[in-house]
């Protein structure tokens, strides 16, 4: 973030349009790390029921946490979710006013993570109410609507070029 800060000072790039055009990159970046956190079977998910359900190899960190249960797979469930979302932020670049794509990452990431981590069976609970990154996702959603108002506000509409 600084860097690009840095780079959008000497550049004379809007920071906050910079943003906006990283946000369908980031969301698709993401994915493909939940995508290395499932084959790395970290990040792994709670026991389940479900047809979806997983079971990792002998010797894995998840098999000696619940051994041989089918297990949420929790690191696809967010590889989706963010490959869809980066279709809507791929539109919301070109169509949204200035700061809306970015601070639509930070809301709906929010949300997508918090809920995700009802799922999840790899971490403990902070005050036995929420995870770390239930946390994060409750900063991430209140800074996202902060900026969300703030950029709406302004409504400065970008310039399509066809």
């Amino acid at each position: 973030m600084i860097s690009l800060a840095v780079y959008s000072k000497i550049s004379k790039f809007d920071f906050i349009r910079m943003w906006d055009g990283f946000t369908p990159a980031l969301a698709v970046a993401h994915a493909f790390g939940r995508i290395g956190c499932f084959l790395n079977g970290c990040c792994y998910g709670k026991p389940t029921s479900l047809f979806i359900g997983l079971a990792y190899p002998q010797g894995s960190e998840p098999a000696q946490r619940y051994g041989e249960a089918a297990l949420h797979p929790v690191q696809l469930y967010e590889a989706g979710e963010n490959l869809l979302c980066a279709v809507l932020y791929f539109y919301l670049v070109r169509k949204a006013p200035r700061g809306v794509p970015v601070a639509s990452y930070f809301i709906i990431y929010g949300v997508l993570r918090f809920v995700n981590e009802f799922a999840r069976g790899d971490h403990k609970l902070i005050w036995n109410l929420f995870t770390p990154a239930q946390l994060i996702g409750i900063i991430l959603i209140s800074a996202g609507i902060a900026m969300m108002i703030y950029f709406l506000r302004r409504r400065e509409m970008p310039r399509v070029e066809s």
